[in-house]
């Protein structure tokens, strides 16, 4: 387990890409582990990858750049700043109310932070 990580680290210091060196040192730690079937892994790898939640990054960061592009998450803003921008600490309430009101739309959108990020 400590050539892994001593693989990794060598291939960092040598200007290897943080994913290929991972992905690398990870599959040098499968070759030489004892006792693992190489023809379960790559159905071990399917299984952990398919998952709602994973599916839901995707889909949230699409929902972010619809948002910027179509101008939503700015016209949110302008209106919250122009309801609360007035009041000492309404930078914080500006940022707050675009949320409450992505909250109460119809469309499931249960992470609402995200596109407002920018």
């Amino acid at each position: 387990m400590a050539l892994v990580f001593v693989l990794l680290l060598l291939m960092l210091l040598l200007g290897v890409p943080i994913a290929y060196g991972i992905g690398l040192a990870a599959s040098f730690g499968l070759l030489t582990a004892a006792g693992v079937n190489l023809a379960v892994v790559p159905q071990r790898m399917f299984t952990m990858l398919d998952s709602f939640s994973l599916l839901a990054i995707p889909f949230f960061v699409l929902a972010g750049n619809l948002m910027d592009r179509g101008g939503i998450s700015k016209k949110l803003i302008r209106f919250a700043s122009c309801i609360v921008g007035h009041i000492r600490g309404g930078l914080g309430m500006v940022r707050f109310w675009p949320v409450c009101f992505l909250e109460q739309s119809p469309v499931p959108a249960r992470q609402p932070a995200q596109p407002l990020a920018h």
